[in-house]
C-alpha cells in the first residue's frame, strides 16, 4: 500500500528524480523498524481481509489490485501506517539520515548490464523528500482539512498527529 503512493517514482532508466528499485530492500527495513512487527501485522491481517472481502464480492477470478488500492478499509489501513509513520519523523533531522543510511546500507544489486551511474545510485535527501513527498500525499490530503484531521487525531491521539503533521511540513520544505 505504501510503495503505491510511491510507485510512479521507481524507473527502470534512472533520472535525477527517479528512485531505483535497489532502495525497496532497505525501504521495507526501516518501515518494518519504524512501525514495529505487533503493527506490520495487525497491518497485514487487514489487509488480508480486505482482499479476501473483495475476492468473495467479485469473484476469485475477477480479483484486481486496483479494486482493493480504492477500498475504503484499505485506504484507512494505508493512513493508519502513514499516521504512524510520519509522527516518526518530528526529529526530521535525525529520523532521515536514520532512513537514507539504512536504505543505502541496504540497497539491491544493480541489474546486469547497468550503467556506471546506475551502480552508484544512492537514495540522497533529495530523492527521500521526493519519496516520502508521495508516500505521504493521501495524508496530507486528509490532514488538510478539519474533518480527517480530527478523525486521525481520535484513532491515533493528539500529539501522533502533531508530530505527523511536523514531519509533513518539513518533508515539504526540507
Amino acid at each position: 500500500m505504501l510503495v503505491k503512493q510511491f510507485s510512479g517514482l521507481l524507473k527502470e532508466k534512472l533520472s535525477r528524480k527517479g528512485i531505483s528499485r535497489r532502495m525497496l530492500l532497505g525501504y521495507f527495513l526501516a518501515v518494518d523498524m519504524l512501525l514495529g512487527p505487533d503493527k506490520v501485522e495487525s497491518y497485514h491481517e487487514r489487509c488480508r481481509a480486505v482482499i479476501s472481502r473483495i475476492k468473495a464480492d467479485v469473484g476469485e477470478d475477477e480479483f484486481d489490485w486496483e479494486h482493493f488500492h480504492q477500498e475504503r478499509d484499505a485506504i484507512t489501513v494505508s493512513l493508519d501506517a502513514q499516521v504512524t509513520l510520519a509522527a516518526q519523523f518530528g526529529d526530521y533531522d535525525k529520523r532521515a539520515n536514520w532512513f537514507i543510511n539504512l536504505v543505502n546500507s541496504n540497497l539491491g544489486l544493480a541489474p546486469s548490464g547497468a550503467s556506471k551511474g546506475e551502480r552508484r545510485w544512492t537514495l540522497a535527501e533529495q530523492r527521500f523528500r521526493r519519496m516520502m513527498d508521495a508516500m505521504f500525499a493521501d495524508l496530507r490530503k486528509v490532514m488538510s482539512s478539519d474533518t480527517g484531521r480530527e478523525r486521525l487525531i481520535k484513532r491515533h491521539g493528539r500529539e501522533t498527529a502533531n508530530n505527523a503533521i511536523i514531519a509533513l511540513k518539513r518533508i515539504l520544505v526540507g
